[in-house]
């Protein structure tokens, strides 16, 4: 409060509306509960979504890399196949399991 006092000396800051401010982000509301838990799931799915997409193109980067520094040995090209494999199965998983949540969504609403 004393902060808020000095900064409303030096600037003409409302010292009342900033802690009324401060005040309402502190208290909950009223509001639906339901909602904010739905905010916090699609967050969620957003979160891991992002990171999904940055594991494959990832994944799909260092295959690519492995390939091309290979140098025609069997054993890297063979290593590098198997790292393109895991990154286009794991694109597959993850498509796979969005497509069913969003289908078992749309059945539970």
């Amino acid at each position: 409060m004393i902060f808020l006092q000095l900064l409303s000396m030096v600037h003409g800051l409302n010292v009342q509306s900033v802690t009324l401010n401060i005040a309402h982000l502190l208290v909950p509301t009223a509001g639906d509960p339901l909602g904010d838990v739905k905010t916090l799931v699609n967050n969620i799915e957003t979160t891991v979504r992002d990171i999904a997409t940055a594991a494959f193109f990832i994944g799909i980067a260092v295959g690519a890399m492995m390939r091309m520094l290979a140098f025609g040995s069997e054993r890297r090209i063979a290593v590098s196949n198997m790292a393109l494999t895991a990154a286009i199965v794991g694109l597959a998983i993850f498509l796979l399991s969005s497509a069913i949540q969003t289908y078992l969504t749309q059945i539970l609403q």
